[in-house]
């Protein structure tokens, strides 16, 4: 196995952000290595998507590029990216934990198209759960044998999920922050009986490792 390499992408108080939060990594069909995350200011809580983009494997990284800016009083958060097998890059995000956005890059990162609001996605969870506040879950999404994209995502109906931006009732900031959203997607999947996209996420990871 090749030795790890430490490549620093951003560091909290330079570049114009306090802090970078919510990583993603990606790698292309061509072997491009896409990075992405949050670029935070602290007054105002204003959040900027930011994508690093490398074809070396990580040795280095060109400029980075902004993906998303918010607008005035919105939150943008929790930006993640799909590599599929035919080329193309999806760029999932969310706003004020109650709007889901999709932009799609046919040129390995390079650019991204406009923005597709996807929101109208999330109705169907209505039905049996009388969801209040969500979003997609950090890390990566998956291309499955058959060509379906699974995108990990969190609902809440809490009691204080009504409050925007609200606090977590019962987990504390550190337990999100270990969470990966692989614990919610695999919840799922069992739930609903599908053992077989269980296997087929337990041979994708093994091929990774």
């Amino acid at each position: 196995m090749d030795a790890l390499r430490k490549t620093l992408l951003a560091e909290g108080g330079r570049d114009g952000f306090d802090s970078y939060r919510v990583p993603g990594l990606a790698v292309t069909a061509a072997g491009t290595l896409l990075a992405c995350c949050e670029g935070r200011i602290k007054e105002g809580d204003r959040r900027t998507l930011l994508l690093y983009r490398s074809t070396d494997d990580g040795a280095t990284f060109a400029p980075r590029t902004v993906l998303a800016e918010p607008a005035p009083g919105q939150l943008l958060h929790n930006p993640m990216l799909l590599a599929c097998r035919d080329g193309r890059v999806l760029l999932f995000w969310c706003s004020d934990y109650g709007h889901l956005y999709l932009r799609v890059s046919r040129d390995d990162g390079c650019t991204f198209g406009e923005a597709r609001n996807l929101t109208g996605t999330i109705d169907g969870f209505r039905k049996e759960w009388p969801v209040t506040l969500w979003a997609i879950a950090p890390g990566h999404g998956v291309e499955m044998k058959n060509g379906t994209l699974v995108v990990p995502l969190w609902l809440s109906r809490g009691e204080n999920a009504h409050a925007k931006h609200a606090v977590p009732k019962n987990q504390s900031p550190e337990d999100y922050s270990r969470a990966t959203g692989l614990e919610a997607l695999m919840g799922y999947l069992y739930l609903s009986g599908q053992m077989e996209r269980i296997g087929e996420l337990f041979d994708i990871a093994g091929a990774i490792h």
